[in-house]
């Protein structure tokens, strides 16, 4: 009789382990995939505030140009200087 109680015992006690088991990979699963997520969030947010600091220093350095652009056109043309081979003056 002892041997069949103890038996029965251990096939409660597997049946339980197994069935414990499955809910922690089901639950382990589920924390992976969160954490993915968690991890693919924050990427996206830094890749977006570099997105962001990008574009303020593009039209920073568009504005820098319009300046010069502008301070060119109403000076006038620039005079331009002929190049050529070899200085003047040496031979």
């Amino acid at each position: 009789m002892v041997q069949v109680s103890r038996k029965a015992e251990l096939e409660q006690r597997i049946k339980a382990l197994e069935e414990e088991k499955q809910t922690l990979l089901k639950d382990l699963a589920e924390l992976k995939e969160k954490l993915e997520t968690l991890k693919l969030e924050r990427k996206a947010e830094e890749l977006q505030k570099d997105v962001e600091a990008l574009k303020v220093e593009m039209q920073t350095i568009k504005g820098e140009i319009s300046k010069y652009e502008s301070s060119v056109t109403a000076s006038g043309p620039v005079e331009q200087i002929p190049s050529s081979s070899s200085p003047q003056g040496i031979h």
